[in-house]
């Protein structure tokens, strides 16, 4: 395929990615509220599953920790050697902005370039 051939094929394929992305984010809507319809019902019935002729839901509960004060939790990981309980992946754009300040690790770490396409298509 020549690269005109490949432009127009990209620019096709790529519009109908974004109409199923379109239809996609709808549909995950009505399933999200409907998700939260069920898990308010099972709550109410105090119940964790439901058997249909579809299938079965189960409902499960867990802890979920969020943070309310970082720098609580900033002294509790430096007392306690804790950086366990971070999720373990660099901002890209804080560590960039930091890199550029001079202010970024020597080692630790190394760079790779990350390649991208953007695809705009015309209007109309």
């Amino acid at each position: 395929m020549n690269t005109k051939e490949l432009y127009e094929t990209l620019m096709h394929e790529n519009g109908i990615l974004k109409d199923m992305d379109r239809q996609a984010a709808a549909q995950k809507k009505v399933v999200d509220q409907l998700r939260d319809e069920m898990i308010a019902a099972m709550e109410l019935l105090g119940t964790s599953t439901f058997n249909g002729t579809a299938g079965v839901i189960s409902l499960r509960v867990k802890p979920v920790p969020t943070v309310t004060d970082w720098n609580e939790i900033y002294q509790f990981i430096y007392d306690n050697d804790a950086i366990d309980i971070l999720q373990k992946r660099l901002s890209v754009a804080a560590f960039n902005d930091r890199l550029e300040e001079g202010e970024a690790p020597t080692s630790g770490f190394e760079m790779f370039q990350k390649s991208t396409l953007t695809i705009t298509p015309k209007k109309g």
